[in-house]
Formats: C-alpha cells, structure tokens, sequence
C-alpha cells in the first residue's frame, strides 16, 4: 500500500491485517514494515523501488515510466530461478 501520513499508515495496516484475516491469511511479523518506497522494498520475487533515472538493464524494463516514477523489476535470485526451470525443461 501506498500511503503518506504515518497515522493513515497504521490504519491501512490493520485494514489489511483485518481483510487478510477473513481470507484465513495473516502478515508475518518479521517481514511486515512499513518503509519509505525510494528506500525499495522486495515483494514475491520482485524489487519495488522509488526513483529519477534508475538505472536498469533494457531488459528489465517492461511498462513505461509513471509518474511517480515507481519501478517493479524482478530480483536476479528470481531471474536465475526460472531461467534454472528452462533449461531443466529443454533437457526432458
């Protein structure tokens, strides 16, 4: 979630805990912050970070620039990961 003042941030938090909940799903202590989006954070395999002339590899860059100029590329241990799957693929 994407939110600005800290109080709106705890409120957003505790929604998402609750709607989570219904879904019998719960957010992991160890893993939930909440963080400043330039700062970057992971997220599924992915890195969401927040930034002016970021620079990626051609290839990771998939959509063109938002205005907010937020960026979700894949993390490399991802990237390694299925290209490891493709290659386990190509031998069967």
């Amino acid at each position: 979630m994407f939110v600005k003042p800290e109080k709106k941030q705890k409120k957003a938090l505790l929604l998402a805990e609750k709607i989570l909940k219904r879904l019998g799903l719960q957010l992991h202590p160890n893993k939930t912050r909440i963080t400043h989006v330039k700062w970057g954070f992971e997220f599924l395999g992915y890195k969401v970070k927040q930034g002016k002339g970021l620079k990626l590899d051609k290839k990771k860059i998939v959509s063109k620039r938002n205005r907010n100029n937020i960026y979700a590329y894949p993390k490399d241990k991802s990237i390694q990961k299925i290209y490891g799957q493709n290659q386990r693929k190509d031998k069967t």
